[in-house]
């Protein structure tokens, strides 16, 4: 059975549920959880995908339930779970999991995970609920933090910038987060260990876990809900200076380096300080293989760079492979869109890749609509990029490039559906061929240029 894609409610706190996961959970308009869900992993750290049996949705303008049922089934592995989810008018979810293995399988972690953005959460507070009730404070660390960001808690709290309180707690397992952009995600990621208490499920020993989501305003009320969403008549696109070092770095297509993961580099820095080159490769579906995943994923580039250079002397940086292929190859991990997909993805590396500065990089990419489109920015490198307002979550994503004397806007849509932008260009700038209202119409998926 399809797990589909529906967009839900829960009071103040919009959402999308695809693939059996609550994804990209925002509050007037802005992320307070980029993911939660229900995972089960092999013993090579794989995250098989379930098949679900049942499906089913109830939801209103301000709540919903949702009741299904995942098979996972890799080699020897076999674990059956049953889950409600309920969100409530007043800005609560619960999500609750009840579990049994049909083999004894060996297994690092079975459990909720918790994603927490980065761009919306890089540098804010937290503070944690031990076991034993103490209450410690910490923080999302800007940098990227090669250890633990938060051990063993039961709860965690935070402030948005926008004044809501977002609290999150577990039943029957604490949570540890770790920061993944360690592994190429743009995220910090909470999870409950193995329940079963060692690197094994055993067969028929069904347990029962659950997770908690709620905001409130710092009074301790319902944020207000924010029903200004429906059709958006277009996306404004601002462009603005990238800065001085953002340029388009040397690209190069057809790489064989092997690869070598960031959080290598960044547990064993002493062997790394005092080099003048250091190459490492991204490769953004190390925990989660889907498309939501890849297109949010080259940002996290810009964190680790920055990490880098903290603890080094200012090397040249080579990211090589940039690649997506699947890390754990198997029947179930493909990706939508084919190479019209991988060349708005390739595009959208290369933008971040520049935001970071980095050198150089090089792609592991076959598909001809990607590789045509990094030929073209690769006649670019060490030119000037300009970057736009959007945020990471947004329909569509743009760049500039000044090259050879002459402007060219860069539109993406990264989204299967038809969307519609709006230009704001610097005084000066003359688009050609466009509309007098400078309204672009992008097809799904389309990488559109534009001289400016």
């Amino acid at each position: 059975m399809s797990a589909g894609e529906e967009t839900l409610c829960a009071g103040p706190i919009f959402l999308k549920l695809r693939d059996g996961e609550l994804r990209y959970l925002h509050v007037g308009g802005k992320e307070v959880i980029r993911r939660a869900y229900y995972a089960v992993r092999e013993k090579s750290w794989d995250t098989p995908m379930p098949t679900f049996k049942r499906m089913e949705i109830d939801k209103g303008s301000d709540h919903f339930e949702v009741r299904m049922e995942a098979l996972c089934r890799r080699g020897d592995l076999a674990f059956d779970w049953a889950a409600t989810i309920t969100g409530s008018r007043d800005g609560t979810i619960t999500f609750q999991v009840d579990g049994e293995p049909g083999t004894s399988f060996e297994t690092p972690r079975i459990g909720f995970c918790v994603l927490y953005g980065g761009e919306a959460l890089s540098g804010q507070d937290f503070t944690l609920r031990r076991e034993n009730g103490s209450m410690t404070e910490g923080g999302f660390p800007t940098l990227v933090k090669p250890s633990l960001v938060a051990d063993y808690h039961e709860s965690l709290t935070f402030c948005s910038e926008d004044g809501i309180k977002v609290f999150v707690a577990t039943e029957n397992g604490p949570m540890r987060m770790e920061d993944q952009r360690n592994f190429g995600d743009s995220s910090y990621k909470a999870f409950t260990d193995n329940p079963y208490g060692d690197n094994k499920a055993r067969q028929g020993f069904k347990v029962r876990q659950s997770l908690t989501i709620s905001v409130q305003t710092e009074s301790g009320g319902v944020p207000k809900r924010d029903d200004s969403g429906g059709e958006v008549a277009s996306i404004p696109i601002h462009f603005e200076q990238g800065g001085q070092g953002v340029v388009v770095p040397v690209i190069e297509v057809g790489t064989g380096t092997p690869f070598t993961c960031f959080s290598q580099l960044n547990r064993n820095r002493d062997e790394y300080r005092g080099l003048d080159k250091i190459v490492f490769g991204l490769i953004p579906g190390a925990h989660l293989y889907d498309n939501d995943t890849y297109m949010e994923n080259p940002t996290a580039i810009v964190p680790e760079v920055a990490t880098l250079r903290s603890f080094t002397n200012h090397p040249k940086v080579r990211v090589d492979p940039v690649s997506m292929k699947a890390p754990y190859p198997s029947p179930d991990m493909k990706l939508e869109g084919g190479g019209r997909f991988a060349a708005v993805w390739c595009a959208r590396m290369v933008k971040f890749l520049a935001v970071a500065r980095v050198d150089e990089a090089g792609f592991d990419i076959e598909e001809p609509e990607a590789v045509s489109l990094l030929e073209k920015l690769a006649a670019c490198a060490g030119n000037p990029m300009m970057r736009t307002n959007l945020g990471p979550h947004e329909s569509v994503d743009a760049f500039a490039v000044v090259c050879g004397g002459v402007v060219e806007l860069w539109l993406l849509n990264k989204t299967f559906d038809e969307q519609r932008v709006a230009l704001v260009v610097p005084e000066g700038w003359d688009p050609s061929g466009l509309p007098v209202d400078r309204q672009v119409v992008l097809s799904p998926l389309e990488v559109m240029t534009i001289l400016a």
